[in-house]
């Protein structure tokens, strides 16, 4: 895309088709026509993995396989909330509500044993515990 900034607005070149179109707009757009904007995402629409622009990586996929230990913890706590054998507690550190709380795991081997924290209790205990694991290392 190619932008010129021209005497009220700013002339464009459409990336689908080409043509030059002119906008007002200070956030340059990209095509001319919805028609163009339109075919450009049908192109990429049944790409998959590194075909597709919006291609991050597969960091999801990535993090499973790196922690699977991790990954099943919070599975098994996850499925026992959602039939009810687990019910989420108010934070243990701030006593913050119960609909904010995040299960901690202290140790991953022990799915069922954690600890109910807020998201900022929660960042802070593992921050501290990286902190440690970095300096006992």
């Amino acid at each position: 895309m190619r932008t010129s900034k021209v005497k009220g607005g700013y002339l464009n070149t459409c990336d689908n088709c080409q043509k030059e179109f002119f906008s007002r707009s200070t956030v340059s757009r990209r095509f001319c026509c919805v028609s163009c904007s339109i075919s450009d995402k049908n192109k990429n629409r049944h790409a998959f993995g590194n075909a597709n622009p919006n291609w991050r990586g597969g960091t999801r996929a990535r993090y499973k396989e790196d922690h699977p230990d991790r990954t099943r913890a919070n599975n098994i706590v996850y499925n026992e909330i959602r039939y009810g054998r687990l019910k989420q507690q108010p934070c243990v550190d701030c006593n913050a509500p119960t609909f904010l709380s995040q299960a901690h795991h202290e140790d991953y081997s022990k799915p069922l044993e954690v600890m109910w924290l807020c998201p900022s209790c929660h960042a802070k205990r593992s921050f501290k515990k990286r902190e440690e694991e970095k300096c006992s290392a």
